[in-house]
């Protein structure tokens, strides 16, 4: 269970409902999928209420070429050289 009680579960995301326990989050769920189609989740020995959270679709192409452009846009680093003056290459004898 994650820090805003959500629970991912074969994919799907579930919302658990209040009232849900300050000690129950991050805990470890029992998610049972019972012979029925029917799932509970079970914290200790509570049955918790939950709901399934929809995820929005994104479309994967605008992703894809926001990343390729923000790779050309970023300058290529050169390895920094100390000028001539610079007491590091100076010899110490």
């Amino acid at each position: 269970m994650a820090n805003d009680y959500v629970v991912r579960w074969a994919n799907r995301f579930y919302q658990l409902l209040p009232p849900v326990h300050p000690c129950d989050r991050g805990g470890c769920v029992v998610t049972e999928e019972r012979g029925d189609g029917t799932m509970a989740i079970r914290f200790r020995k509570r049955y918790l209420e939950y709901k399934e959270i929809v995820a929005t679709q994104r479309s994967g192409g605008d992703c894809a070429a926001k990343k390729t452009s923000d790779k050309r846009a970023q300058p290529t680093s050169r390895p920094f050289n100390s000028p001539a003056n610079h007491p590091w290459r100076k010899r110490v004898i």
